[in-house]
């Protein structure tokens, strides 16, 4: 009966353990509007799952734009030199832009506001893509 016990949990703890991380982690290249329809979805994918091997790098269209939520959008996934994270224009014409939202934080505030923010994030690249912050109240923040 031990014998039958013990091999009935040494069954169950391999299932378990083989289940956990199916989660696949982002890597090669992805697209907006194809694989992802904002920057901001694509931040929260890498954040959540995080960089698996040789990186991954996201092309979004000339012309795109997009407005950021409140806090920005922040990266706190990280890449290495091996699996960086690049966030890159493609094709020609004009840069995609990301607009700040509309931020009420002071320069005393807790949670600053802000288009793009890397939080502990390393071997990152964002090239081609503009950053806009037409916002007039408090532009101290």
């Amino acid at each position: 009966m031990y014998t039958n016990l013990c091999g009935k949990i040494t069954i169950l703890l391999v299932l378990f353990l083989s289940s956990v991380g199916l989660n696949a982690q982002v890597s090669g290249v992805k697209t907006i509007p194809t694989d992802y329809a904002t920057i901001a979805a694509f931040v929260a994918d890498v954040n959540t799952l995080g960089v698996g091997i040789g990186g991954v790098t996201l092309n979004v269209p000339a012309g795109h734009t997009e407005v950021a939520p409140a806090t920005g959008i922040q990266l706190t996934a990280t890449g290495t030199s091996a699996n960086p994270i690049i966030i890159q224009k493609s094709g020609s014409g004009a840069n995609p832009v990301i607009t700040a939202g509309l931020g009420t934080a002071t320069p005393g505030s807790a949670i600053q506001d802000g288009v793009f923010a890397l939080v502990g994030s390393d071997f990152v690249t964002i090239d081609g893509v503009d950053i806009s912050d037409p916002n007039s109240t408090n532009p101290a923040t």
